[in-house]
């Protein structure tokens, strides 16, 4: 069973999903770990944070147009800049509501259904 940026998602379907999503939110938590304690090194708090989460959201949003949400019809922009909207939405979601999970499954939806989702018609940049 093979899945890469241009091979499409394995006959799973959206089990397939959850399971890309999970393995892509559990690399992009440890790749959290590591850049925030790097930038920890030379900025202070808030600004190590604030650049691991974007550097991560950045990374998990590609992962997932890669490998999860493969054959979605989108541009290479678009679901960076969705990316980042969804991104600001969960953390908003997770601290109004001190929930992460909700906060990540509102994430998935998100992302299934408005960045990744499949249309007919033409690329829109």
């Amino acid at each position: 069973m093979s899945v890469g940026a241009t091979g499409g998602s394995p006959s799973g379907g959206r089990l397939w999903e959850i399971l890309s999503f999970s393995v892509i939110g559990v690399v992009s938590t440890v790749a959290n770990l590591v850049l925030y304690a790097v930038f920890r090194l030379w900025r202070p708090v808030l600004v190590a944070n604030l650049a691991a989460l974007v550097l991560t959201t950045l990374f998990n949003t590609e992962a997932n147009r890669r490998f999860t949400f493969v054959g979605a019809a989108t541009s290479r922009r678009k679901p960076h800049v969705q990316g980042l909207v969804v991104f600001g939405l969960h953390h908003v979601f997770t601290v109004l509501f001190a929930a992460s999970v909700p906060g990540t499954a509102g994430r998935f939806v998100l992302l299934r259904s408005w960045v990744f989702r499949k249309f007919r018609g033409k690329d829109e940049e």
